[in-house]
């Protein structure tokens, strides 16, 4: 039985104390850039994700971005916009600088939308 409470002891301490430690030890980086169109204009709320991750964030209005926090290592970075061609990166964390990523008009687009009001028939005839 008293070698049943030693196990124990040893197991909790690694699971609260070095578990914890070893992870909060991991080199955490900082991915920023910048994702222009072919004219080079900042191309406002696309969507830059690490896929495989939770990681994630959307242009601001002048292009730029910023991931904070991610765990250091290599990843493919994908950005994409509804007006532009998707396009997908690999990164390294590690010898990463600030990207700059250009985005080309995607010539697919949504077709034209016609949105008709039917409130002002409903009511065009209600004497008033």
């Amino acid at each position: 039985m008293n070698k049943m409470n030693m196990c124990l002891k040893y197991t909790a301490f690694i699971a609260f104390f070095l578990i914890p430690a070893l992870v909060a030890g991991q080199k955490k980086s900082t991915i920023t850039g910048r994702v222009l169109n072919d004219m080079e204009h900042p191309i406002e709320f696309a969507y830059v994700q690490l896929l495989g991750t939770s990681f994630g964030t959307n242009t601001g209005t002048d292009g730029t971005f910023v991931m904070r926090n991610v765990p250091s290592g290599s990843y493919t970075i994908q950005i994409t916009h509804i007006s532009f061609t998707r396009v997908s990166l690999p990164v390294e964390t590690e010898t990463l600088d600030e990207l700059i990523i250009t985005l080309q008009d995607n010539p697919n687009t949504l077709p034209q939308l016609f949105v008709i009001n039917k409130y002002d028939q409903l009511f065009s005839n209600v004497p008033g």
